[in-house]
């Protein structure tokens, strides 16, 4: 219990002599709603090392972000202090999972299951496009004239979850699928507690073993399993396999329900309220609008080796995160919303097409999104959308 207190997602806060905080007047804490909601405006006035409450830098200058990208020093894999260390794969479910999944891995490995899933992915979307149309429609279907909805929580939170249990072909209740999704996204935020953090050990054991219940039955070709397990490196064959299919298929069921339902709301409020509304939705207007407002508002990574960066000294051990809502704001043409280089998410195009054929059919019939209430759940590093309701005028314009 003492070794979780410590060290939760090696986060430890470094000795102020580390962080040179003479040169800072404070810590940010990007679990705070009130940051989340301005963080942009109030990112103005701090430095390009910004340190955090939870120990480890924030990157703000996108040509920082840009190199730490690319900078092999800078890694996905959690440092030697973390309970997500490789060292404690047989002793936490949330260490094990972040051993098959490509956001905690690097080379060799992280090139290995990347690719795999990948190949997986793109062969399972082929055909799936015309599903996330239907689905679509049938939510849609469901609204009534002159009722009032919650635009994220309600309608775009029904929508994402319904796609992404067709898509991965799961049978878990909505309940069930938000518990596991919540869990697998606190492994990218420094636990608060070693309560919360055996709260998290709990549901991912219950997401992995659900999954592979779900995986253990026959499926058709042409299913996401089948086309992972078509496609299994050689590599991976002496693992145990099922568990990485399974960890990987959690990894996109989380992406795909999460980030896609607050980009939805956040892509709407944007078209509500420009004075320059596109005639027809455009895949441009949505990419844009995510650049603007980016739910994904940072990615963690360890320093692997002393480092300097804009002057600031960054120790080994240390985590630095990269601020993709502030590289987006600074860079003119390049978008991180889904990364970039060798870890862009995978999950991108399915993504980008569940946004857009909901919010385009959407905007076929007459509404009013009142933002009055609009707040932020306090997610690390995350800009997720609560509060907007939304309510139709007529069906079907």
């Amino acid at each position: 219990m003492k070794f979780l207190k410590q060290f939760i997602n090696g986060l430890r806060r470094p000795k102020l002599s580390d962080q040179n905080t003479s040169a800072h007047s404070e810590f940010l804490n990007l679990s705070d709603p009130k940051l989340i909601a301005n963080f942009l405006e109030i990112s103005k006035n701090l430095r390009p090392v910004c340190p955090l409450s939870t120990g480890g830098y924030l990157l703000l200058d996108h040509k920082d972000i840009r190199e730490a990208f690319y900078n092999r020093s800078l890694c996905n894999q959690p440092s030697r202090f973390s309970v997500l260390s490789k060292r404690n794969q047989s002793k936490y479910v949330a260490a094990s999972i972040a051993a098959n999944i490509p956001p905690f891995l690097d080379s060799d490995r992280h090139t290995l299951i990347r690719r795999w899933l990948a190949i997986s992915y793109a062969n399972r979307l082929k055909s799936f496009n015309e599903k996330i149309e239907s689905i679509a429609d049938e939510i849609l279907s469901s609204m009534v004239v002159g009722s009032e909805y919650l635009l994220v929580e309600n309608m775009a939170r029904r929508y994402s979850v319904e796609v992404m249990r067709t898509f991965l072909e799961i049978e878990f209740d909505d309940q069930q699928i938000k518990s596991y999704t919540s869990a697998l996204f606190r492994l990218f935020a420094p636990a608060q507690s070693a309560i919360e953090f055996e709260k998290t050990e709990i549901a991912l054991n219950d997401a992995r073993q659900a999954i592979l219940n779900t995986i253990g039955e026959e499926k058709y070709n042409g299913s996401l399993v089948t086309y992972m397990r078509e496609n299994c490196p050689a590599a991976l064959s002496g693992e145990r396999y099922e568990e990485i299919i399974a960890d990987n298929m959690l990894l996109l069921l989380a992406d795909g329900v999460e980030n896609v339902e607050a980009a939805i709301g956040s892509v709407l409020i944007q078209w509500y309220e420009s004075d320059l509304r596109p005639s027809e939705l455009t895949d441009s207007f949505v990419r844009k609008s995510i650049k603007r407002d980016t739910p994904g508002q940072t990615v963690p990574r360890i320093c692997s080796e002393t480092l300097r960066i804009a002057g600031e000294k960054i120790n080994p051990g240390t985590p630095v995160f990269l601020s993709l809502s502030s590289a987006n704001a600074l860079a003119e043409k390049e978008d991180y919303s889904f990364g970039i280089g060798r870890h862009k998410c995978i999950g991108e195009k399915l993504a980008i097409s569940m946004i857009y054929e909901f919010c385009r059919r959407l905007l076929q019939h007459d509404f009013t999104i009142d933002t009055s209430e609009i707040h932020y759940q306090a997610q690390f590093g995350h800009k997720w959308i609560r509060g907007v309701r939304i309510k139709i005028v007529s069906l079907l314009k």
